[in-house]
């Protein structure tokens, strides 16, 4: 049976202390530590509480962070992506805990193979399709720079930056059997240079 120095002692120090260190300091074991907190009705405080939730949310994040893959776009599949931009495509912020944005665009089944290569070509930055009318991309930082890079007020916008970046508007933004996506994507581009920031 703990002693009522030692209970004394919880009393003051458990609500606000780590319990491995404090039962280091107390040389228990951490098990009757946790008991002796028990049975005397004594409990961590509200903002201990807090703040162990904040370490926990924290290394969440952190650990999301590290699990991230480091990818540099190539200059093929910045190009791609930068001219869909320009015409069916977006960048969705998801939901409001994302800490990353993400590619997405809806497509009629007549086009699914243009997106089938599109998938192809940026495979590696997670694109997929489904249900045979979706691309999506993984979330990722790449897709959050993007968006910050398009979009101004939650609209897409087009601005001198933007053209900088695109090299290769022909060769990377067509599909060997679609010449009606090539068409749809320059007079959209060529459309919104009237009105370039």
């Amino acid at each position: 049976m703990p002693s009522k120095n030692l209970i004394d002692y919880l009393r003051i120090h458990y609500p606000n202390t780590d319990n491995k260190e404090l039962a280091e300091k107390l040389n228990i074991p951490l098990s009757s530590l946790r008991t002796y907190a028990s049975k005397n009705n004594i409990k961590k405080s509200d903002d201990f509480q807090k703040e162990l939730m904040h370490r926990f949310r924290e290394g969440k994040r952190k650990q999301y962070l590290a699990s991230i893959p480091q990818i540099t776009l190539s200059e093929t599949e910045e190009n791609i992506i930068i001219g869909s931009l320009l015409g069916d495509g977006s960048i969705d912020p998801g939901p409001t805990r994302s800490i990353n944005s993400h590619y997405t665009e809806h497509f009629s089944p007549k086009q699914l193979s243009y997106r089938q290569w599109k998938q192809q070509k940026l495979h590696r930055l997670g694109f997929k399709i489904y249900r045979d009318r979706y691309l999506n991309s993984q979330s990722h930082p790449i897709f959050t720079k993007l968006r910050e890079l398009f979009y101004r007020d939650k609209r897409k916008v087009l601005t001198k930056n933007i053209l900088t970046k695109f090299t290769q508007p022909i060769g990377y933004t067509s599909h060997p059997c679609s010449s009606t996506k090539v068409v749809t994507i320059f007079f959209s581009f060529f459309v919104r240079l009237l009105n370039i920031e």
